[in-house]
């Protein structure tokens, strides 16, 4: 994946999976705003491995977002897409609003 002359690829940095190393659970100021037009590679690995740290970044600011008890309901999905269905469904609003 590294740029075996410089130790580093350019092209990774604009890739909407890009992971800076200050980026972490306490940071949620992102330029690239989730819109779920970026999907799972089934066919390159290197892109699934940036697609899954990206889902567990989203994962841990769920979790870090909710309290322990709501935590527990929904800690054991596999991406943070299904965590967030799974709260909507759990804590929409039923009178239409």
């Amino acid at each position: 994946m590294a740029d075996q002359a410089t130790g580093s690829n350019p092209a990774l940095f604009q890739n909407p999976l890009y992971l800076h190393l200050s980026d972490g659970p306490g940071s949620l100021t992102v330029q690239e705003k989730l819109s779920g037009t970026v999907l799972h590679s089934t066919t390159d690995p290197n892109m699934a491995e940036l697609w899954d740290t990206c889902n567990n970044m989203v994962i841990c600011w769920i979790l870090g977002s909710v309290s322990e008890s709501i935590a527990r309901s929904v800690m054991f999905v596999d991406t943070a897409s299904e965590m967030w269905m799974q709260l909507e469904k759990r804590f929409a609003l039923s009178d239409g609003s």
